[in-house]
């Protein structure tokens, strides 16, 4: 500021010399002359004055000017530099602080952050929990709703092959049923016809003796002369009938190996039985099955009773007390295994043996069938020599 005054002083010296000088010669005017000269000289010399003072005015205008604005740069520049300096000192003093800031800020920060990873963990757990009774629940009853399906589904497929099983095996056992009713039949005529055979061979055989045997009588009580009348006549009748009846008899015997030559039959073709035969009691609750063992059977030497039920089996075969029994594992109620138990755990039909049936579709459990005490086993559908074959092993 005092260099600020001094600067002013010495542009404004000038200023003071002019206006000095008028006034020093306008009071020696006076001082030489009257009051109205005096008057008049301070009038000019206000007027000079002003004049100079305009002049010195506009002269030192720009100087002024300069000055102050080289006075003014100065002072921006003094005051850019306080500012820098001070600026400098407030950001290295925000800095530091700042820094500080920051670092409590980051302790802060990670003590909030620790609590609230720690809260956020708990709550997750808490979270993830529930979520996994709530998935396990949604899974079970998914899976229990998935397994019915399943279980519908396979319950289904299963009726269905076995509607499939049982209509082919019906049809099967149809085809065989006729093949085994013309098999009988054609057995059942070729039997008639060897029957026949035999007893007309027999009576021929019995009439040529009676003939002999007349003709030896005859000749006995007759005398010599009727005999040759008598006696010519029945060699002449036995030797006429032999020829004529014997040659069918030859004829028929050769085409009797015909049912071992049947392609869907191997085996024996009848049972070789000790004594008066066997009895057979047949569980089965099929009437197909029931019939395709009757005509099996028919004419064989055993004896066969058939049951609906392994309860009526059990029943039968305490009072009938059979030699062997056939039983089927699928029997509604007591099944092929529990029959065989039943029968075999009887000290009175202990002694029987037992074949159990099943179909191919449905396997035998051999160590039930042990424990049980079977003593064999039949896969449906079975051919006659299979069924006759398996019989004559057990006896």
């Amino acid at each position: 500021m005092i260099q600020s005054l001094k600067r002013s002083i010495q542009i404004f010296k000038p200023w003071l010399a002019a206006t000095l000088l008028p006034l020093l010669l306008a009071g020696c005017q006076v001082s030489g002359g009257g009051r109205t000269d005096s008057n008049t000289a301070l009038a000019y010399g206000s007027i000079a004055v002003i004049i100079i003072l305009f002049v010195l005015l506009l002269v030192q205008r720009s100087r002024f000017m300069r000055l102050m604005e080289d006075e003014v740069k100065k002072t921006e520049a003094k005051v850019r530099e306080e500012a820098d300096r001070r600026v400098e000192a407030a950001r290295a003093e925000a800095a530091k602080e700042s820094k500080t800031a920051v670092e409590e800020a980051r302790k802060a920060a990670r003590a909030d952050v620790a609590g609230q990873i720690k809260a956020a963990k708990e709550e997750a757990q808490l979270e993830a929990v529930k979520l996994v009774r709530e998935a396990k629940a949604t899974a079970k009853a998914e899976l229990e709703i998935k397994l019915n399906e399943v279980r519908d589904q396979a319950v289904a497929e299963t009726e269905r092959r076995v509607q499939e099983i049982e209509a082919r095996t019906r049809q099967e056992f149809e085809q065989k049923l006729k093949q085994a009713e013309q098999q009988a039949r054609q057995d059942a005529s070729r039997q008639q016809q060897r029957s026949r055979d035999d007893a007309e061979r027999r009576l021929q055989e019995a009439r040529r003796r009676a003939a002999q045997a007349r003709s030896q009588r005859v000749s006995q009580q007759k005398p010599a002369p009727r005999p040759p009348a008598q006696t010519p006549r029945p060699p002449a009748q036995a030797p006429q009938r032999q020829p004529q009846r014997t040659p069918p008899v030859q004829e028929q015997k050769a085409p009797r190996p015909a049912p071992a030559a049947m392609p869907w039959s191997t085996g024996p073709t009848s049972l070789d039985l000790p004594g008066d035969g066997i009895s057979i009691l047949l569980a089965e609750d099929s009437a197909t099955m029931r019939k395709v063992f009757e005509m099996t059977l028919a004419g064989e030497n055993c004896k066969l009773v058939t049951a609906e039920s392994g309860d009526q089996a059990v029943d039968l075969a305490k009072k009938l007390k059979p030699d062997l029994v056939i039983a089927d594992l699928s029997l509604d109620g007591t099944d092929g295994y529990a029959v065989c138990e039943q029968v075999m755990g009887d000290p009175s039909t202990s002694s029987a043996r037992v074949i159990l049936l099943h179909g191919s579709a449905s396997a035998l459990d051999e160590r039930k069938a042990q424990q049980a005490g079977a003593q064999g086993e039949i896969t449906k559908p079975f051919t006659t020599a299979e069924l006759l074959s398996k019989i004559q092993s057990l006896f």
